[in-house]
């Protein structure tokens, strides 16, 4: 933490770190450097202790106001050069950025030879920076020196496989003068480091001069030192009483003995003609360091002739010029040829563009006889094209013709099924209601009209014919065969088995359903006729409701068709609908179409007689036209001749002119240099009119601050002496007793100034910055703490930060 002790230009370096003033047993205070005499700046008994404190702290707040002022204008120019030099930097690495890209845009990689880097510490710039120069510029410098040497000893091996450098004794002499004028600058920049050094050295021995010199100038501008000072003045050199109530002498500050004023006063005007002669020479440096500055932005004729940068270009200049000169003298050689090429192209083209007429008539022959052609194809092409349309809209109308009666035909098919269907349930209903079963299966089993019910009993009874025929006669071959021999009596037996057992099977049937008739009275034989017509009836019903099931399913079936029959004919109605309205309105578009193609054929045939009245006068001016060209071509032929004279006078103008332009250019660059010269020198001279009334602006600041300061010096000299004189006056009028009683009442007064006002009894050792006024620590905690922070004195506001510890020394 900085310490809060006032510091002092004699004794900046030898103070030591602050310590606690302790009280011993004579009551003198310890002082924290071992030193017991008295300074001048310290109070003395009857000095006003407050005012003292204020104005010490106003002295060092003037000190800090001071070095911020400085420090302050000491950044602002550091920020402005700091931004300058970024700008600088900026604009040089594009500009090397770009240079090593258009190098490397105008050679191709490939073509640039590998080289190795036996070289590398010759052309290394970093290696002759001085050893406080910045890393990073020093890292930066190396990277873009590796990449512009590489390219540039590339450039130099490519140079020297076409044999087309300069000289090895011309590089040899420049060599020797770049190494002269680089051990000549480098022994120049090493003087300039050393005086810069010394600068520095001694500006800072200046600015600590300036400080211990405003130092002085505040404390004799402040009244209370002014005062003690003048009082210590008047005091006699004896020693001082040792009595009981007199109190020892105030302690010296960091150890140095007090001064007469005579010896200040000798110091002080030592020190200020010493000031006086090293603000001259700050201003002469200045003014010099000023002067350089404008030098180097804005360097002289002189020193730019005398660069090696300008010898090389000048050196690169001749030769440019001579190269120009050896190409405008191949220039006019070449246009000399020129003229005499287009002399002999001009003839060449009279003859080619007389050939040229005559193929083109022919080819205008050949390619009117093709247009002819050609027109006539198209008209049959025409002709083919509506002719393939006609016929591909009769196929489309063909095609949808067929199509409707297939669609017609289906729907018509479905409809014949269905007829077909019904007839089928109803045939099977007639016979469901005869009770004919057989030909009811008959009619459900066979769908076709082709069969008939009288050919399919046909088929079924010679079937079963031919099979029992067949067993038939197998079983009378195996009868004959076992019963051969027996004659007669076999057969007949056979015979009567045949009948007995058709006879047992009816008698079966009758007994199934009459039971045994031998036994059954008459009542029940007419039950069972009854039974019988009942049976008959059941066997009829069943057959019946057999045929209406097959006839729902059929029925089912039917319905299903129709509704399919019925959807597509409804598809196709509307089709038919929106086919009608087409046709409508194709025919009203036809017949739109063929008013306007009426409309047409009589526009046509207005156009074709504008046309041949058109062409009628076209040959007549054609005719015109003929006889115009022959009078024509003959005046061609002479302005042709005309214009070859007027050519050759024209390429002696521009010859002429070119020359012309030449001096022009040769002119207006001069002017551009004089012009660039003048806005420089016109620059330096604006900066130098800036830096002239900058300084003397800053002269007459100090001069105004100079004779501020000289007229609080004499007031305070007067004060001084008026002071001086009062002491003397009191001195010679009082006694000793009454000095002691004095000395006490100012003792008592001191000791309750250092007292709090508030609690009356600890010292004095908080100040609030905020107003100044001073308080012990436990007054200003109990304020903090009750959060009623403000003075007790002038009940001024404050915050914790305005809160700072006094130490009194």
């Amino acid at each position: 933490m900085e310490t809060k002790k006032r510091p002092h230009a004699d004794d900046a370096e030898q103070s030591r770190a602050k310590k606690r003033a302790v009280s011993d047993d004579h009551a003198s205070p310890s002082h924290a450097n071992g030193t017991t005499t008295s300074h001048g700046d310290e109070p003395k008994e009857g000095d006003d202790i407050e005012l003292f404190r204020k104005e010490a702290i106003f002295r060092r707040m003037r000190y800090y106001s001071r070095e911020a002022e400085r420090s302050q204008a000491r950044v602002e120019d550091l920020e402005r050069r700091y931004h300058t030099c970024q700008a600088g930097l900026a604009a040089l690495e594009a500009c090397w950025t770009q240079l090593i890209g258009t190098i490397r845009s105008l050679v191709k990689p490939e073509d640039l030879p590998s080289l190795e880097k036996e070289s590398e510490g010759v052309h290394d710039l970093a290696a002759h920076l001085s050893s406080q120069a910045d890393p990073e510029y020093v890292e930066a410098l190396r990277d873009k020196m590796q990449t512009t040497s590489d390219i540039i000893k590339a450039f130099v091996s490519i140079s020297a496989q076409s044999h087309s450098g300069p000289s090895s004794e011309e590089m040899l002499k420049r060599c020797q003068e770049a190494e002269t004028e680089r051990a000549a600058l480098r022994s120049e920049l090493t003087s300039v480091r050393a005086r810069l050094h010394d600068s520095e050295s001694q500006r800072q021995n200046y600015h600590e001069q300036l400080l211990a010199a405003e130092k002085r100038a505040d404390r004799l501008q402040s009244k209370s030192l002014t005062s003690s000072s003048s009082a210590a003045q008047e005091e006699p050199n004896e020693t001082v009483s040792t009595e009981p109530l007199s109190s020892p002498d105030p302690p010296a500050v960091n150890g140095n003995s007090s001064l007469d004023s005579d010896e200040w006063k000798d110091l002080a005007e030592l020190r200020e003609t010493k000031i006086e002669e090293l603000t001259r020479e700050n201003t002469e440096l200045q003014t010099q360091l000023q002067t350089a500055q404008l030098q180097l932005r804005a360097l002289p004729d002189e020193i730019v002739v005398e660069s090696s940068q300008y010898k090389v270009l000048q050196e690169r200049t001749s030769l440019l010029e001579h190269t120009a000169k050896e190409s405008q003298a191949e220039a006019t050689k070449l246009k000399e040829q020129l003229d005499n090429l287009m002399t002999a192209r001009s003839d060449l083209e009279a003859g080619l563009k007389a050939a040229n007429e005559t193929a083109l008539n022919e080819l205008q022959q050949a390619l009117n006889k093709r247009d002819s052609e050609l027109l006539r194809m198209r008209t049959r092409n025409d002709q083919l094209s509506a002719e393939i349309n006609e016929r591909r809209e009769k196929e489309k109308a063909r095609l949808s013709t067929a199509a409707e009666f297939k669609t017609l035909a289906e729907a018509r098919g479905e409809r014949i099924a269905i007829l077909e269907s019904e007839t089928q349930r109803l045939k099977a209903r007639l016979t469901a209601n005869a009770g004919d079963e057989d030909l009811m299966t008959f009619i459900w089993q066979n769908t076709s009209e082709d069969l008939s019910y009288v050919d399919d009993l046909r088929r079924r009874l010679s079937y079963v014919l031919a099979n029992r025929s067949t067993n038939a006669e197998e079983r009378v071959e195996a009868l004959q065969k076992t019963l051969a021999g027996r004659g007669d009596a076999a057969t007949s037996e056979a015979e009567v088995r045949r009948q007995l057992a058709h006879v047992q099977k009816q008698l079966d049937k009758y007994q199934a359903v009459y039971g045994d008739a031998s036994s059954m009275p008459p009542e029940t034989a007419q039950l069972s006729e009854q039974l019988q017509r009942k049976q008959d009836e059941l066997d009829k019903l069943r057959l019946q409701d057999k045929q209406r099931e097959q006839a729902e399913s059929a029925i089912y079936s039917e319905l299903d068709k129709l509704s399919a029959a019925w959807e597509a004919l409804e598809k196709q109605l509307k089709k038919k609908v929106y086919d009608l309205s087409a046709m409508d309105e194709r025919i009203s578009k036809v017949q739109m179409e063929r008013a306007k193609t009426d409309n047409k054929f009589f526009l046509c045939m207005r156009d074709k007689e504008a046309v041949d009245n058109e062409r009628k006068r076209l040959v007549q001016n054609l005719d015109r036209a003929a006889k115009a060209i022959e009078k024509l071509g003959d005046a061609e032929k002479n302005l042709q001749s005309r214009v070859a004279t007027l050519e050759k006078e024209v390429v002696l103008w521009k010859r002429m002119a070119e020359e012309q332009k030449e001096r022009g250019n040769a002119l207006e660059f001069e002017v551009n240099e004089w012009h660039l010269r003048a806005q420089g020198e016109r620059k330096n001279a604006d900066e130098m009119r800036a830096a002239s009334a900058e300084n003397i602006k800053a002269l007459e600041q100090k001069r105004t601050e100079l004779r501020k300061l000289e007229e609080s010096l004499l007031k305070t000299k007067k004060d001084a002496e008026k002071h001086a004189a009062k002491l003397k006056l009191i001195s010679a009028s009082s006694n000793s007793s009454a000095n002691e009683v004095e000395l006490q009442k100012e003792v008592d007064k001191c000791y309750r100034l250092l007292k709090c006002s508030t609690c009356q009894q600890n010292i004095r050792n908080t100040v609030l910055t905020k107003c100044m006024h001073t308080f012990c620590r436990s007054c200003i905690d109990a304020r903090i703490a009750t959060r009623q922070r403000k003075c007790p004195a002038c009940n001024l506001g404050f915050s914790q930060g305005e809160v700072t510890t006094l130490f009194l020394q």
